[in-house]
């Protein structure tokens, strides 16, 4: 859903959840630290070929999601070829 205001609200049918046994999950970024980030991996603080374990091309996306939700992979880049 992207960055909202506090008082934002959601609208979905608790049946759907149950019924089809969908799960909410909620995360939080600080874009803020992205350019730390970013130097961090650019100077080689962040061990990157230790925590890609695959490549994948977009046009095999689910696949990239199926190797995740195994936890076959730590981290999936996805190239857009």
């Amino acid at each position: 859903m992207g960055t909202c205001r506090p008082d934002a609200t959601a609208k979905f049918s608790p049946f759907d959840l149950m019924r089809y046994e969908k799960d909410i999950l909620g995360s939080h970024t600080q874009a803020a630290s992205f350019r730390t980030a970013i130097e961090m991996l650019d100077a080689g603080f962040v061990p990157v070929k230790a925590i890609v374990t695959h490549q994948i091309p977009l046009r095999e996306i689910d696949r990239a999601f199926t190797l995740n939700k195994t936890g076959e992979s730590v981290k999936t880049v996805v190239a857009m070829d």
